[in-house]
């Protein structure tokens, strides 16, 4: 039998070997074959059968990672929502600071490898932030409104 190892994640890692049919089948194997793939490309095998993906396991791996982080951050965001907070400023540095910190927390929702069910309510969101200075340039810093953070996703 014609075994087709798997890297973690179930990549095919290019590599075969065969086995008598009374060997017992060890992990991370498929005993189906790849698909031809081209290069760039690369085989995973998920569920019963191959998938075919540009995205390397490293990148993936990456890519997950930084899907977590900003899940986490959400996270935090969602928290602080709760807590109402009446910053004073004394000056358009500070209000800047503000704004950025805000804009920074948001970042994550302008990765274009996450889909966003409420994609425009963040960018409105974002352009209001960047907006604030313009926007209250002649107001007291007592009269900032800052946007309400959009729902999740």
């Amino acid at each position: 039998m014609l075994l087709y190892k798997l890297y973690p994640g179930n990549y095919y890692s290019g590599e075969s070997y065969e086995i008598n049919d009374t060997d017992t089948i060890p992990g991370n194997v498929s005993d189906v074959a790849p698909p031809e793939i081209q290069q760039g490309q690369y085989a995973i095998w998920f569920g019963n059968q191959w998938h075919i993906t540009n995205e390397s396991f490293e990148a993936s791996t990456e890519r997950k990672s930084k899907e977590e982080e900003h899940r986490q951050q959400l996270l935090k965001l969602e928290e602080s929502k709760n807590i109402p907070s009446k910053e004073v400023y004394n000056n358009w540095n500070e209000v800047r600071e503000h704004r950025n910190r805000l804009l920074l927390q948001s970042d994550w929702t302008q990765l274009r490898d996450i889909e966003l069910l409420h994609d425009a309510d963040w960018k409105a969101y974002r352009k209001a932030l960047r907006d604030i200075p313009q926007t209250y340039a002649h107001a007291s810093f007592e009269d900032i409104i800052w946007p309400d953070m959009p729902l999740e996703g």
